[in-house]
């Protein structure tokens, strides 16, 4: 079980998101929490406030291609769905109002963190509420990027075919890239920014908005962006030093949370490992 944490900011005019939660615990009809998210339906399923933390549980239907019973001794075979019945795909979240930072179980099939972030902007239909899940990094990552004053070369690869409508529609600084990679049919795109000549050259121009967006991307499809260097000095007769964003971006992961018997993580156990999390980044989330 892998997780991410995200500093939840929010809006002018947004409501507080703990009266959104308080909204969605009130509602017990569960057909009544569902929202249509990027074309899947999505809601939250479970639900508890305890200790002066929010606890959920999102569940994504899934209703596409899924994966048989499989069994040694003889061939694979599909689940008999009723009417109604699809796929589920889990992902445990847990928010901390006293610190805005929501952190977030990786699930690769089920929801990620920009989905839960759409989620709860629109739930609250009559409102006009937006919240935004910025990603939080190493701290002594973050402290070294912010000191690179002279950036000499930016590079990432992102993988067009993991990236969804609104993975481009927020992704605005790469569309250009995207539009690239689908003209020419190429599941990848690999793009080298660098500043040539004088040591005193770094780039300019719109790296910073193209940074933030390959961070956002990141943090909301990991899938998407398989690399992401930044290449910086401090002062002009510095090194030059490479930061990977990627292997640094601040993540807990634990290999001794066990399948149930039905083969999924129960949900106590990966509210626990929640838990967990939060208790080693204390003194890193505040």
């Amino acid at each position: 079980m892998k997780i991410h944490a995200f500093k939840v900011e929010k809006n002018d005019g947004s409501d507080d998101l703990n009266d959104v939660l308080k909204a969605i615990d009130a509602e017990q009809d569960l057909e009544k929490r569902m929202r249509l998210i990027s074309q899947s339906e999505v809601r939250v399923d479970s639900i508890e406030y305890n200790g002066g933390l929010w606890y959920l549980d999102f569940v994504k239907f899934r209703a596409t291609q899924g994966p048989g019973k499989a069994r040694r001794k003889a061939q694979v075979e599909g689940f008999a769905f009723a009417k109604g019945e699809s796929f589920g795909e889990e992902t445990a979240a847990m928010y901390d109002p006293h610190t805005g930072y929501m952190l977030v179980q990786y699930n690769h099939a089920g929801v990620r963190g920009g989905t839960i972030e759409r989620y709860l902007s629109e739930y609250e239909e009559r409102s006009n509420n937006v919240y935004t899940f910025c990603p939080k990094f190493d701290t002594d990552t973050e402290r070294r990027l912010l000191k690179k004053a002279i950036k000499k070369k930016l590079s990432f690869k992102i993988d067009v075919t993991e990236m969804d409508a609104e993975d481009i529609k927020r992704g605005v600084a790469l569309s250009d890239a995207v539009a690239l990679g689908r003209d020419c049919e190429a599941g990848m795109v690999t793009i080298e920014l660098a500043a040539g000549g004088d040591k005193r050259n770094g780039l300019r121009g719109t790296v910073a908005a193209k940074l933030t967006a390959l961070k956002d991307l990141a943090s909301r499809n990991p899938a998407a962006v398989k690399s992401l260097k930044v290449s910086g000095k401090n002062d002009v007769d510095d090194a030059v030093e490479v930061l990977d964003l990627l292997k640094q971006r601040l993540y807990i992961q634990f290999d001794d949370i066990r399948p149930g018997a039905d083969l999924r993580l129960p949900l106590a156990e990966r509210w626990k490992g929640l838990d967990r999390a939060r208790n080693g980044w204390k003194k890193l989330l505040k």
